[in-house]
């Protein structure tokens, strides 16, 4: 044979296994063209030859995925990912059939790793993350509801927590949203200590929205009386909290008369803010009583642990649930000229079994630009009455600020309500302000670039990461003698390779036995005629 017939002979060869294109395998150009059924017999065939190749059996798995078979797909992808655990392709196709599967728990992890792997495209793959938390939220707490007769509090671990958003004590409307921001950040900053378990925001609202837990309605605004009365003071005393026990100074009748009670919860009022203590409202005890509360308008919440979402009543069925073993009720009270100068912040941790309520401690009490420093402080005394101690590394992430601009927590707080309330266009303009009064506030910019990502966005990367997979051999030819598409004689499927580092002796060695001839007819070898060929 001369060497112009053994040229069109290897050259026919090659056209029939499909050598134009990227330089990978057939089966990698019939999944890169989109014939997702001829990619997934060729896949098995070569999945026959090298059983335990990632490659072959990463994208055996994304043509399944591509072809509707998202259970074969799952099966061949996990397998892949146990031989090549960092793969990003398959990590993230991993992710969408466990997405697909409704297997919640699979996608996350393989999406998350995948961050952790890589850190490309964030924005995509966390917008799938966070679709999957609240799918996986709300699945939960279906199954949950249907099985609600045989759960036991007493199953529940210890170290689960979840927070509900904070409520706003003095109802000043223009801060309503600030109880949206406080919860997430706190549930940011619990997550931080090792030894616990803080659930998603979503599964206490998804739970919300399903049950009606009976909550008595907020008492309607009212004037209150003088403070210098017997009524008007009963009135204030009523509403504020004793910081030791989280219940109301006073709780009797509210009228004129001067009680055992009423002199007790003066007494107490007085202690508690070091004035001279004889049961007896005067003048000190006036002034200190309008500085904790304004001098007419609506009464505070009466308790975190009566008119909160979670409440003495509401815990145990709420903990059950959710599978939490404490739950976090936070309050703020913004107050003074306006009802926006000063911020008191509180908390009660409610324990599910019991029921039992314990205030963390002191209410915090500061300028309300200074909120997000206050709620560091509100941190630890959560975690003091939870008896943990958090370390050093934990007490540096949590005293970390996500952003030191009032205005634009206000205005991140703002979107996750109105994200919350399923108002996208508004959300989105929302924590736009956010980032435009601070740049580098990240949990904002976050948000921004999820909630901005559309359905051509996530197509997009699916696309890229199917490229990138079939692609991304970086010698094509070792992957084309593996699967058998060629076998390392004569002329390479049509790919780029680099020659300026090859050596130039008459003959490259690319396998067991194997030599390309550079020039010539080929050798005579064991069985050979002596022409090069047998």
């Amino acid at each position: 044979m001369n060497t112009g017939r053994w040229s069109l002979a290897w050259g026919a060869f090659f056209c029939l296994s499909g050598c134009a294109g990227t330089g990978g395998s057939p089966a990698d150009r019939l999944l890169e063209q989109g014939d997702f059924d001829a990619a997934i017999v060729a896949f098995e065939a070569e999945r026959a030859r090298q059983p335990d190749d990632a490659e072959i059996l990463r994208n055996l798995g994304i043509a399944q995925f591509e072809a509707g078979r998202t259970g074969a797909s799952l099966g061949t992808l996990e397998q892949a990912r146990r031989q090549d655990p960092d793969n990003s392709q398959t990590l993230y196709f991993l992710g969408r059939a466990a997405e697909r599967a409704e297997k919640y728990d699979l996608a996350l992890d393989a999406y998350t790793t995948y961050l952790d792997r890589t850190g490309k495209d964030e924005r995509v793959v966390r917008s799938r993350i966070q679709a999957v938390s609240l799918q996986k939220s709300t699945a939960d707490v279906m199954r949950a509801l249907a099985q609600e007769r045989d759960l036991s509090a007493a199953a529940i671990p210890e170290n689960t927590v979840a927070v509900a958003d904070f409520e706003n004590s003095l109802e000043v409307s223009d801060l309503n949203a600030l109880g949206h921001g406080l919860a997430a950040v706190l549930v940011t900053d619990l997550s931080q200590v090792e030894e616990l378990r803080v659930l998603e925001r979503a599964r206490l609202r998804v739970l919300l929205g399903e049950i009606d837990l009976g909550t008595p309605p907020r008492a309607p605004a009212q004037v209150w009386d003088p403070i210098e009365t017997v009524r008007g003071t009963k009135q204030r005393l009523s509403v504020l909290l004793r910081p030791d026990r989280g219940e109301a100074y006073y709780n009797g009748p509210i009228d004129g008369q001067r009680t055992a009670a009423y002199a007790e919860a003066v007494r107490q009022f007085q202690a508690d803010h070091s004035l001279g203590v004889d049961g007896v409202p005067g003048p000190q005890t006036w002034t200190t009583l309008k500085g904790a509360l304004p001098d007419d308008g609506p009464p505070a919440t009466e308790s975190v642990t009566a008119t909160g979402v979670v409440s003495a009543q509401t815990a145990p069925r709420i903990g059950r649930v959710l599978g939490a073993s404490r739950l976090v009720q936070g309050t703020f009270a913004a107050s003074g000229a306006n009802g926006t100068d000063q911020v008191q912040l509180g908390a009660a941790v409610l324990d599910v079994k019991s029921g039992t309520p314990e205030v963390t401690g002191e209410p915090v009490v500061g300028n309300l630009a200074d909120v997000l420093q206050l709620e560091k402080t509100l941190v630890y005394q959560v975690l003091e009455s939870m008896g943990i101690d958090p370390s050093g590394i934990d007490r540096r992430r949590i005293d970390k600020l996500p952003t030191r601009n009032f205005l634009a927590f206000l205005a991140y707080s703002k979107g996750l309500y109105l994200e919350e309330e399923g108002q996208m266009v508004q959300a989105t303009e929302s924590y736009r302000e956010a980032v435009r009064l601070d740049p580098s506030f990240q949990f904002a910019r976050e948000e921004l670039e999820t909630i901005t990502v559309t359905e051509e966005d996530r197509q997009t990367r699916d696309r890229t990461e199917l490229q990138g997979a079939v692609r991304q051999e970086t010698l094509p030819g070792d992957r084309l003698i593996r699967t058998g598409a060629w076998g390392g004689i004569g002329p390479a499927p049509d790919f780029e390779v680099d020659r300026s580092q090859e050596p130039t002796t008459d003959a490259i060695k690319v396998g067991d036995g194997a030599v390309i001839i550079v020039g010539g007819e080929l050798p005579p070898g064991n069985g050979s005629d002596g022409r090069g060929g047998r």
